[in-house]
C-alpha cells in the first residue's frame, strides 16, 4: 500500500507490519528511491508503470542478501 504520511510517500507491507519505505522521486520519470525504515533492507530504486495518469503496477526489491527477487505489484480495481 502506498500513502502520504507527513507530506512524504510511504510504502507499507501487509505481511510485514513493522517495515515501511519512504519514497523520493528520482528525476522526472516514473522512478523513485525507497529508503526502508530498517536499514538492513537497503536503499533501492522503485519503478512505476503509469497509464492514463494512474499507477497500474510497480516493481521493487530489498537488499540482495535478504532476497534477490524483484517483486511486481499490480493495481487491483474493484
Amino acid at each position: 500500500n502506498i500513502s502520504e504520511v507527513d507530506g512524504k510517500l510511504r510504502v507499507t507491507f501487509e505481511h510485514h507490519p513493522d517495515l515501511y519505505g519512504e519514497l523520493e522521486p528520482l528525476g522526472e520519470n516514473e522512478e523513485f528511491v525507497c529508503t526502508y525504515n530498517q536499514i538492513i533492507y537497503g536503499v533501492k530504486k522503485v519503478r512505476f508503470k503509469v497509464e492514463d495518469g494512474k499507477v497500474v503496477k510497480y516493481q521493487m526489491q530489498v537488499a540482495d542478501f535478504i532476497d534477490r527477487m524483484r517483486y511486481t505489484f499490480d493495481r487491483i480495481t474493484k
